[in-house]
């Protein structure tokens, strides 16, 4: 996975990895807002539980002082009333983060999808007339919509969950360490055998939809170019049936990967629950404080309830990268064309034409073929004209 993000980073160009750093600001400071709202929701319980403790919980006893309000009542208000601004404040600020999200992947899709089709245009005439114009047409408009939606996105939806589980779990260690530390590492023990063994299978279904696809376009851009010549020659049960057979392989790779994905989250929603249970069971025989049992617990549910669709996202993430790397892979050569295409003349080299083109003794070929198509061209094109070469097509010999 680690190589993959490699691969992603180096085919972004600067103005990509400026708006990586803005988005990036963005899931900071939307952790921020997470972690005080779940701190506000259990200093809130804490003081609802028992009023009378309110100063004895440092954080509260710092506000109250700051604010100068003498009775519990009324700093209770004070409390629910922060508590709502921070819940508006952390949704509001939630909605912003998803249009960077989207904003970020959609505009990545637009630029590498142009990139791509500039190299293309940029390809030696030869190169452009040997591709099946079906698979450079699937290359621009399919692979990159799935290494956008397949790894892009993922990736930034990864760092955007963990950076707010991050923060969630410090808070979290600062409250109680010892139960935070063995929550966390039952479930990163049980998450790794859950979604490791899915990894191979799902870089296999990545491989596969690959030719699949190139299959399935390739079959009706000769279905639809083709018309005439197969109605002619009555084949159309031909094409039909071939087409039909990679639309079904696509199909049942798609089902496969579907079922794939959701094994991880029916195991953690479950971990989840035993979890949860275990937080009650060690409070309560290690305090018998049935206040901190709620409390603890409600703060350990409200946590869980923010961290559990993270991780799910999280293991969701890896596997459509997994399933998505293949078509990286495949596109990163066509991606970093760039360079070795710019052969573009600069001002002082661009030759001026003023009124007519003279070529002298210029021969060519097709590919390989030892026979020149052309030899010894002498020619003069004037300004605003046009020339044709006219002459019979000879079947190549081979010997």
């Amino acid at each position: 996975m680690f190589e993959t993000i490699s691969k992603v980073y180096g085919i972004l160009d600067a103005r990509d990895k400026r708006a990586a750093v803005c988005l990036l600001i963005v899931f900071v400071v939307m952790a921020g807002l997470e972690v005080f709202g779940v701190g506000a929701i259990f200093w809130f319980l804490s003081a609802v539980m028992d009023p009378s403790k309110m100063n004895d919980i440092p954080f509260l006893a710092t506000v109250r002082r700051g604010t100068g309000i003498e009775t519990d009542s009324a700093f209770l208000f004070f409390l629910g009333g922060c508590l709502f601004l921070a819940i508006l404040a952390r949704n509001m600020f939630a909605a912003v983060t998803v249009y960077a999200q989207e904003r970020f992947m959609l505009g990545r899709n637009y630029r590498l999808s142009l990139r791509l089709l500039d190299n293309y245009v940029r390809l030696p005439y030869l190169k452009i007339v040997r591709e099946n114009s079906a698979d450079l047409t699937k290359r621009v408009l399919n692979d990159i919509w799935r290494i956008s939606t397949g790894i892009i996105f993922p990736i930034v939806d990864s760092v955007s969950k963990a950076i707010v589980a991050g923060a969630l779990i410090a808070f979290l260690l600062w409250t109680n360490w010892i139960l935070t530390l063995t929550v966390m590492g039952t479930m990163v023990v049980i998450a790794a055998l859950v979604i490791m063994p899915l990894k191979r299978r799902l870089r296999s279904i990545g491989n596969d939809l690959i030719s699949t696809d190139a299959s399935r376009f390739t079959s009706l851009s000769e279905i639809f170019s083709g018309s005439k010549d197969i109605r002619v020659f009555g084949c159309e049960r031909f094409f039909r049936d071939r087409y039909a057979r990679a639309a079904f392989r696509h199909r049942s790779l798609v089902l496969n990967y579907k079922v794939i994905a959701q094994l991880p989250h029916f195991s953690l929603e479950t971990l989840a629950v035993a979890i949860i249970m275990g937080v009650v069971f060690f409070v309560q025989m290690t305090t018998g404080d049935a206040a901190a049992v709620i409390t603890t617990a409600t703060l350990y549910a409200v946590a869980g309830y923010r961290m559990l669709p993270a991780v799910k996202s999280i293991a969701q993430s890896i596997n459509e990268i997994e399933l998505s790397t293949p078509t990286l892979k495949a596109l990163e050569a066509d991606l970093g064309l760039s360079s070795s295409l710019d052969d573009t003349p600069d001002d002082s080299e661009r030759i001026v034409f003023n009124d007519r083109l003279s070529i002298r003794n210029v021969s060519f070929s097709f590919g390989d073929n030892d026979r020149p198509t052309l030899s010894g061209i002498d020619i003069d094109i004037p300004r605003n004209s046009s020339v044709a070469f006219v002459g019979p097509t000879e079947p190549v010999k081979q010997p």
